[in-house]
């Protein structure tokens, strides 16, 4: 008699306990990274832009477009979808919301990539794999990092302008350097720190790449020659021409091949290049404008 209760209490334990294991909330969505090539896979779906365009719009807000506007069907809502951008309406991106616009929000597309760039340098040091391969990955996230935030800073923030030390104050756009979530919202930076921040990581990401090298790299993603590249945009929009003529002249020796347009088309025909159809339906053309 003993035994059976003694049996009868040791299954009545066990199910609690698979009941337990059972009930436990896991998420089905979410992996842990182990090893510096969860991470690259990491970085190539959440820190990469791939084929989604970043400022699909931009050239609406210009006057380097015009509209072959006619009354065939369909010509109409394509128009009124773009009127949002080109009119410079203040809740824009409300309304090409309300329009199913593809891509409209650049802001937020900006920081869920950076943010991707983010997870990965963090979680870096908890996971396996060699020094070299550890630091090539931090080189090709800070690299990518710094081009996002350079796109934000020059989209939504006063142009950097040395002469009057206007970028030591004007405002920026916030930095976020960590994956950690806060419960604040992000204060803006300086436009001058912004741009501190982004030469310090690319300076950071060259000297990585320098010491470590480049393992099957692809023309699509960051590399030692993507990084010179931007670090001359970055000095010549901050107006240091010295720091320009060195890291161009850097891109010119990787790459002394430079491709002349003219071969391929003339300047009449280049105008008559379509610049941007925020519908895919021809309706906005480069004006012949001088």
């Amino acid at each position: 008699m003993k035994n059976i209760i003694f049996l009868g209490a040791v299954l009545i334990t066990l199910s609690f306990i698979s009941c337990d294991d059972f009930l436990t909330e896991s998420s089905q969505d979410e992996v842990r990274p182990n090893t510096t090539t969860d991470l690259e896979e990491l970085l190539l779906g959440e820190g990469y832009a791939s084929r989604t365009p970043i400022f699909p719009y931009l050239e609406l807000l210009t006057d380097n477009v015009e509209s072959n506007y006619s009354n065939a069907t369909g010509q109409e809502t394509m128009l009124l979808n773009g009127a949002p951008v080109f009119t410079w309406a203040e809740d824009m991106y409300e309304q090409l919301q309300k329009n199913n616009v593809p891509w409209y929000n650049s802001w937020q597309n900006l920081y869920h990539w950076i943010n991707g760039c983010n997870v990965v340098i963090d979680q870096l040091p908890l996971v396996t794999g060699s020094k070299q391969a550890k630091e090539r990955l931090k080189a090709e996230a800070l690299g990518l990092r710094s081009f996002y935030y350079f796109m934000l800073v020059n989209a939504y923030a006063v142009p950097y302008n040395t002469e009057d030390s206007g970028a030591n104050t004007a405002p920026g756009i916030p930095l976020i350097l960590k994956s950690t979530v806060k419960d604040e919202f992000p204060k803006r930076n300086s436009v001058a720190e912004v741009y501190e921040q982004i030469v310090k990581d690319l300076l950071e990401a060259r000297n990585l790449f320098a010491k470590n090298g480049v393992v099957n790299h692809s023309v699509y993603t960051v590399s030692p020659l993507f990084i010179d590249m931007l670090l001359a945009r970055v000095y010549l929009y901050e107006g240091k021409w010295d720091e320009v003529i060195k890291y161009s002249s850097s891109v010119i020796e990787q790459k002394p091949a430079l491709l002349k347009l003219r071969q391929f088309y003339t300047y009449d025909e280049w105008q008559g290049v379509v610049m941007y159809d925020i519908a895919k339906g021809g309706i906005y053309n480069s004006s012949s404008r001088n």
